[in-house]
């Protein structure tokens, strides 16, 4: 299962990789690292992440949701254990939420919204006929405005 979490945020790239990988680290140690001249792969128990330099067909996600977005994480989830994956998962973006300024979408497979964060709102979107699994929204810090839509 793919999922992207896409930033809008004045920090640069490095700067950018230097939080999210040391953000999961606190959280999970990853089982391999790899980078080249066009991001940074990373392996876990439950996932992999990529953190591209350059974010491909980024304008038609920024179009669709009138929001300008700058960094990304591109996000396979192992379907095996996906509902610890997942919730892992949503511990780590809470905090990188706190550290990171800036507007956030996290899409699921097909482009489906499966949450935005704009200003201190985040809107969570059911989309639970999607996955076998419920999105585990209650990770998200209780300093967010939670409001969830269908």
């Amino acid at each position: 299962m793919d999922f992207e979490l896409f930033f809008n945020t004045s920090l640069d790239y490095n700067n950018f990789v230097e939080i999210v990988t040391i953000t999961f680290s606190n959280f999970i140690t990853p089982s391999k690292e790899s980078r080249d001249t066009n991001g940074v792969y990373l392996s876990y128990k439950y996932f992999t992440i990529i953190i591209f330099e350059e974010v491909d067909g980024i304008d038609g996600i920024e179009e669709e949701f009138n929001m300008k977005l700058t960094r990304s994480i591109s996000i396979e989830l192992f379907s095996r254990q996906a509902s610890q994956g997942m919730k892992l998962l949503f511990q780590v973006i809470n905090k990188l939420l706190q550290q990171i300024n800036g507007d956030v979408i996290f899409l699921g497979d097909s482009s489906k919204l499966i949450f935005k964060k704009e200003n201190e709102y985040i809107f969570a979107y059911d989309n639970s006929e999607e996955y076998f699994f419920s999105m585990p929204f209650d990770e998200l810090d209780k300093d967010f405005s939670i409001e969830y839509k269908k």
